[in-house]
């Protein structure tokens, strides 16, 4: 729906006006200039397809300026089924207009609004689909747990003090057990951008393994966009994704490593780690002792 609210479905009519037709009239019923809004709700064949969708959608007026104001006219949360339908409906109108135009194929009003309520019943299924997984999700990774045996699980966070310009990370480093190995407390002077924090966090904490010289790592994390990046093979040349490169290329240099999302709530001491960094006067480093500060989170 995006092209159809800002107007840039290629229609007879914007087509027109790039010089690349010498008509602008719509196709199917070659009374009107093939605008958007005609093509897709006041031609007469669009107007036999909504006809045949929901009664809210029959009592909508019939003359609009643009589809944007129809959907405005929707914009809210009791109308989203509407909107969607709308979308779904509008969507096999333009799809049918196409097929006509180049394969001289027309679908019936009935069988159209049939086909987009199969498509709205499709999509709805889904969205139910991927809300029960991610609920799924958010219940395996709220809580911390200990990695397997003979693997390092290495949490980190960021922390930032915007008045300061100053940021703080912090570091835990934790065995199969669940015992702290180590901890780390980073400030310093940096724009603060959070994600440009979190991926120089995760840097940091790559930094420290290999320091600590450990070989099979899990790094964790609650900044998922992060996260994504260590675990995708495109390449971002932005200032925070020349990090990712770097937080990649140092973990490449681990026998076995993999990178995971943990939301928030599992990740409570590391969080309280990194927002005392930005308080304490130096950056720290403690091995197989607790700072007091994160003691009641582990």
């Amino acid at each position: 729906m995006w092209r159809v609210c800002n107007e840039v479905l290629p229609t007879n009519f914007n087509l027109f006006k790039r010089k690349i037709l010498d008509k602008p009239l719509c196709p199917i019923c070659w009374q009107e200039d093939e605008t958007i809004l005609h093509a897709l709700w006041s031609c007469l064949a669009a107007q036999d397809v909504w006809h045949n969708c929901s009664r809210k959608i029959q009592k909508l007026k019939s003359q609009w300026h643009s589809i944007q104001e129809i959907m405005n006219s929707l914009d809210s949360t009791d109308q989203q089924d509407l909107v969607e339908e709308l979308a779904m409906v509008a969507k096999r109108i333009w799809m049918r207009r196409n097929e006509f135009v180049f394969k001289q194929e027309f679908k019936s009003p009935n069988s159209l609004a049939e086909l987009a309520i199969s498509d709205l019943r499709d999509m709805r299924n889904m969205q139910m689909k991927n809300s029960t997984r991610d609920q799924r999700l958010h219940n395996q990774n709220v809580n911390w747990s200990p990695p397997p045996i003979h693997v390092w699980k290495i949490n980190w966070d960021a922390a930032i003090d915007k008045a300061k310009c100053k940021v703080g990370i912090g570091i835990i480093v934790r065995n199969h057990t669940g015992s702290v190995v180590a901890t780390s407390r980073l400030n310093r002077p940096l724009y603060p951008d959070l994600a440009l924090t979190e991926a120089i966090g995760a840097l940091e904490a790559a930094r420290l393994c290999h320091h600590l010289g450990l070989t099979n790592i899990i790094l964790e994390g609650d900044a998922l966009q992060v996260i994504q990046v260590i675990n995708s093979r495109s390449e971002n040349w932005s200032s925070t994704g020349m990090i990712m490169e770097d937080v990649k290329g140092q973990l490449s240099t681990f026998e076995s490593w993999s990178a995971i999302h943990i939301r928030r709530e599992g990740n409570k001491a590391t969080h309280e780690l990194a927002r005392n960094a930005l308080v304490t006067s130096t950056s720290s480093l403690d091995v197989d002792c607790i700072p007091s500060c994160i003691i009641n989170f582990i």
